[in-house]
């Protein structure tokens, strides 16, 4: 039996995802403050080995590169985690919402499902090659 609400989000059966856009996760592929973890239209989640100066609820700007091209994008820090093997967790909300980023998280999310695809057939070959 389902709780008050069911599971549409509501009552007892409450999702604690609480993102407002799905993010893509990312894997070797890197910004002007970190490693992204993953990506979305309203932000990212980057790692880094050495802790940020940049403080929750502080804005922080970077280079983000993408098939697209550079764009200096600008972020709010929302999230800081302590460190999980040696590196820095934050998690950044987009500031500036512009056609560039749009097209910049576009790109990646397509290069990303591209690389995703590839990965199986890139594996075998290199296990062929032992």
């Amino acid at each position: 039996m389902l709780g008050k609400g069911g599971i549409n989000g509501l009552g007892s059966n409450a999702s604690p995802n609480r993102r407002r856009h799905p993010r893509l996760r990312c894997e070797n592929i890197t910004c002007g403050i970190g490693e992204l973890v993953d990506i979305s239209i309203s932000g990212a989640r980057i790692v880094r080995p050495v802790e940020l100066t940049t403080r929750i609820g502080q804005e922080i700007a970077f280079e983000l590169t993408s098939p697209e091209g550079k764009i200096l994008v600008l972020a709010k820090v929302v999230r800081s985690l302590k460190p999980k093997g040696g590196r820095f967790e934050y998690g950044l909300e987009w500031v500036k919402h512009d056609e560039r980023l749009q097209a910049a998280v576009k790109a990646l999310a397509r290069s990303v499902v591209y690389n995703e695809t590839m990965l199986p057939d890139i594996e075998r070959a290199r296990k062929s090659e032992w």
